[in-house]
């Protein structure tokens, strides 16, 4: 059963972006969390930056199965597909598709 439950925050004014990956357990216990600021261009920029930070804390803590929760069905599609939905942010997308590809197990909900 996993454990885990990797979640990505996001909070976007103007073109600053605030991107929180937040780690619990089934108990509700706080595991980790990471945060970032950045320049965005968009808040689906600002999506993918959060999710970089979940995959890249599943990776430390070398999870082999982790579900991770964001509100961005737009990011999960194109994961499931494996295509970026806009072309300016290919080099964010793929750099998220390598990282998932290193990480066996996960999902995204």
């Amino acid at each position: 059963m996993v454990n885990r439950l990797p979640c990505c925050l996001n909070a976007v004014h103007g073109s600053i972006a605030y991107a929180v990956a937040l780690v619990i357990n089934w108990d509700d216990h706080f595991i980790d969390v990471v945060s970032n600021k950045i320049d965005v261009s968009s808040p689906l920029e600002a999506e993918l930056h959060g999710l970089l930070l979940v995959v890249a804390l599943c990776k430390r803590y070398a999870w082999d199965e982790a579900h991770i929760y964001t509100d961005c069905q737009v990011l999960i599609k194109a994961l499931e597909v494996r295509q970026c939905p806009l072309w300016h942010l290919s080099f964010l997308f793929e750099s998220l598709i390598e990282m998932v590809n290193d990480v066996t197990g996960l999902s995204f909900a």
